[in-house]
């Protein structure tokens, strides 16, 4: 049973990776008002509180320091090709 509650977990995660990427990457353009950049960083840590995905945790404190990354790299450097990346 434990199994398959951790399972669920990852693929309820999975589901929101999708938007993880794009609000990086919006987040992080230099032509991104301050206002926005906020409602990205927010919206990045609601992923990460409500849903466990660490990733999204991640990319919102960059956003918050400024870190400018490739953001194609985002997956590695973050270790998102792990399943441990989500929980």
């Amino acid at each position: 049973m434990e199994r398959q509650e951790q399972g669920n977990k990852d693929l309820e995660a999975s589901r929101y990776y999708i938007f993880v990427f794009p609000l990086y990457v919006a987040g992080q353009c230099s032509l991104c008002p301050p206002q926005l950049r906020n409602w990205i960083i927010d919206k990045l840590h609601f992923i990460a509180d409500h849903v466990g995905a660490k990733v999204s945790k991640i990319a919102a404190e960059r956003l918050e320091r400024g870190e400018k990354m490739n953001p194609w790299t985002l997956d590695v450097n973050m270790g998102a090709h792990s399943a441990s990346a989500w929980v």
